[in-house]
């Protein structure tokens, strides 16, 4: 009989399913249960995320909060089209 081999990802995705988590986000990207951490690392400021549409252009983002009204996700590029320099 093969041995099953545990991972911190394996570890981290179980739990993400248990709460109903989408995947994960830290303040600069997001991921999805169905692709978790593309950039190779599950990091130290990795949070539980939700997914959401964009409030403004409807691009899909990641929130480590869940909500009741997406009203307030807006994504950092609609965000960064706010400012003026």
């Amino acid at each position: 009989m093969a041995e099953t081999i545990i991972t911190v990802e394996s570890i981290v995705r179980e739990k993400l399913i248990e709460m109903c988590a989408d995947g994960l986000c830290n303040d600069e990207c997001g991921c999805d249960l169905d692709d978790l951490a593309p950039c190779g690392e599950i990091g130290g400021l990795c949070r539980p995320a939700w997914k959401y549409p964009c409030a403004r252009c409807g691009e899909v983002i990641y929130w480590s909060k869940r909500a009741e009204d997406n009203d307030n996700h807006v994504c950092s590029k609609c965000r960064e089209a706010e400012y003026v320099y």
